[in-house]
């Protein structure tokens, strides 16, 4: 599976969204297969952004987001700026990392203040 950004950021605004005690299942978000979201969950789970349920193998739902979690969707919220780094990362031939990310987004935000 490839690491894809907008179902990243998909998933951290549905986890975000969730009510106490809410799970998001794998097949509930529009656009992305249930296999892709479960991929995701679990790899955002491992990097510390989301807390997944169960642990082990198996198919995992995401329960919340955590500081890390809320933290990077604070990035990747805009629209606007989210499109901006992904057109950056891609006219300059870079592969988008977590890094790459809140790095461009970071130099945005400092061009608008």
């Amino acid at each position: 599976m490839r690491r894809d950004w907008d179902c990243i950021r998909a998933i951290l605004e549905a986890c975000e969204g969730l009510e106490e005690g809410a799970l998001l299942a794998p097949g509930t978000l529009p656009g992305f297969s249930e296999d892709q979201v479960a991929g995701h969950i679990r790899l955002l789970d491992e990097a510390g952004l989301v807390e997944g349920y169960p642990k082990g193998a198996g198919a995992m739902f995401a329960r919340r987001l955590t500081w890390n979690g809320h933290e990077l969707l604070s990035v990747l919220r805009s629209k606007a700026l989210w499109s901006r780094v992904k057109t950056e990362a891609k006219d300059r031939g870079l592969a988008l990392s977590f890094d790459l990310v809140r790095a461009l987004a970071g130099k945005f935000i400092n061009d608008l203040i």
